[in-house]
């Protein structure tokens, strides 16, 4: 076991049984989580000359927590609600610092177990909640991808009516890149590997901000972003899950900034912004929650709308694309 993993599990309370339990592993990581929420800091939201699919647009002021679960997460507010846990005091009172490498490792071992498998279709939700918990369904969306890339896409917009917009380009992205089903499924699932051929894509995609096209740094932090993609909100294997946590595990770019509800705040760089984003990762689930700002699918970056509001984005295979969805 890595020394950091070992020193994680020293530290924990005695596991009590979570839904979201799917093996012993996943249980020895359980209340480590507990501590106070703090506020996070306003960001602009920076989007890239990229071309997208969907409705993203409608969801800029969004603020989020991505929520994930390796191969099938929690399900949403108006589908059961999120199974992860929320922060509170320890039996202590107390509880061990987290360094972001712990953090990600232990994401990493979430995923190493999570079950393998490929539905229809790949569905991501967009759930925004206010101070009380309240669905805001103005920001609250879900797509299904097809293996072409192509998707649907549902809302208030649309009536929670699943909607294939006419207008999109095929393929996966994954912040920066595009790829295809296949590509996603066949990329290295080892982090230095991953790491390289992420950052050769990142390369020929010849990606451009306002400034120009991204130096050598911006390259490296955007190939952070796109590890973050892939790790959350990507059809992935979960091999290959595992090793984009692992990749960000060995980032010291990547801080920790504490505990805060819903698991450890973490700052990410971002190209042409070191200052960078802050995400909210649950190291015993692997979902990424109760965030102020995130980066989503096409490589946007959107921050906090109203005060309190937060949103959880559910990822997971599914065989059904439903005729109606929306909150109940």
């Amino acid at each position: 076991m890595d020394d950091d993993l070992r020193v994680l599990a020293d530290t924990l309370a005695k596991p009590e049984p979570s839904q979201d339990a799917v093996d012993r592993r996943r249980h020895e990581l359980q209340n480590a989580m507990r501590g106070g929420s703090g506020p996070a800091r306003a960001r602009r939201r920076i989007s890239w000359a990229l071309a997208g699919t969907g409705l993203t647009a409608g969801v800029a002021a969004a603020a989020v927590t991505v929520a994930l679960a390796t191969g099938s997460i929690g399900r949403s507010p108006h589908h059961g609600g999120p199974s992860a846990h929320d922060a509170g005091p320890s039996a202590t009172g107390t509880a061990a610092p987290m360094t972001a490498r712990q953090v990600f490792l232990a994401a990493a071992e979430t995923a190493s177990h999570g079950p393998e498998r490929i539905g229809r279709y790949w569905h991501l939700g967009t759930l925004t909640t206010d101070a009380q918990g309240a669905l805001v369904k103005g920001q609250s969306f879900d797509r299904w991808f097809r293996h072409d890339g192509r998707h649907y896409t549902s809302g208030l917009k649309t009536d929670w009516k699943p909607f294939f917009p006419p207008k999109q380009d095929p393929g996966f992205r994954i912040g920066g890149p595009v790829m295809s089903f296949d590509e996603l499924r066949a990329l290295p699932d080892a982090p230095a590997p991953l790491v390289a051929r992420l950052t050769r894509a990142v390369e020929n995609a010849h990606i451009r901000t306002s400034a120009g096209e991204l130096n050598a740094q911006d390259r490296r932090y955007q190939v952070l972003g796109d590890l973050f993609v892939l790790s959350t909100q990507s059809p992935v294997t979960q091999k290959v899950r595992a090793a984009a946590f692992r990749a960000l595990a060995n980032a010291p770019e990547v801080k920790s900034l504490g505990r805060v509800k819903g698991g450890v705040r973490l700052n990410l760089p971002l190209a042409g912004d070191p200052q960078g984003t802050e995400v909210v990762l649950d190291p015993e689930t692997g979902r990424l929650r109760n965030s102020r700002t995130y980066i989503d699918f096409q490589g946007g970056i959107f921050f906090a709308g109203a005060d309190g509001e937060t949103v959880s984005i559910t990822a997971e295979w599914t065989d059904t694309l439903p005729e109606k969805t929306g909150p109940k």
